[in-house]
């Protein structure tokens, strides 16, 4: 069985389950995701943009909301 990556866009409610190998800055360019404006979670932990991920890894893009 091949594990797929699940995957869920905030901004967009939309869960994507995806194989995918990589860093979470390739994840967020390959689903046309502006690193500076979202936070990524993987397996529930906050992680930087350079975190190598699995395809057993479930991700969260968190947007950011700045206001003043």
């Amino acid at each position: 069985m091949v594990h797929k990556m699940k995957i869920l866009i905030e901004r967009k409610n939309q869960i994507i389950n995806l194989q995918f190998t990589g860093t979470v800055n390739g994840l967020l360019k390959k689903l046309n995701q502006n690193p500076e404006a979202v936070l990524v979670a993987v397996n529930n932990e906050l992680v930087t943009n350079d975190c190598k991920l699995k395809n057993s890894d479930s991700v969260k893009i968190l947007s950011v909301v700045s206001g003043g």
